[in-house]
């Protein structure tokens, strides 16, 4: 519809002009889209404008903490990564921290985090880790 397109359009234009504004920071982030725009602020430890942007293109948190998972863990920014796991009880829940470490080869920090998954999930993560013994 011509509403949806229009809206679309705004977004666009809002998300183009705050790009603009953190061109600065980080000058590869024109023309990425918003889950891109989100991640690369993220990687390059710009976490408060990362914050800045999801509020004004009101991303739920759920998305949100699903994109700063990936980044975090994508540029093994371990520190960056505790902080935000332990700033409040996660709305994705535990698995995607595990995942995301297994990805990126950290198997101390995944084996944090496999405590406070389902015990179905505890299972598999324990032998993507290699780990059968944990797994019986």
């Amino acid at each position: 519809s011509k509403e949806f397109e229009s809206r679309q359009t705004k977004e666009q234009i809002a998300l183009m002009r705050r790009q603009m504004a953190l061109q600065v920071k980080v000058s590869d982030i024109i023309g990425l889209n918003l889950n891109e725009t989100i991640s690369l602020l993220t990687q390059r430890a710009l976490l408060a404008d990362a914050d800045n942007v999801r509020k004004e293109f009101k991303i739920s948190d759920k998305k949100f903490w699903w994109l700063k998972v990936r980044a975090l863990a994508q540029t093994r920014n371990w520190l960056n990564w505790k902080k935000f796991a332990k700033s409040k009880k996660s709305p994705i829940g535990y698995s995607p921290f595990v995942m995301a470490c297994i990805e990126n080869n950290n198997k101390a920090e995944a084996i944090r985090y496999i405590e406070r998954v389902s015990k179905e999930e505890q299972v598999e993560f324990y032998i993507d880790l290699n780990m059968p013994e944990k797994a019986a």
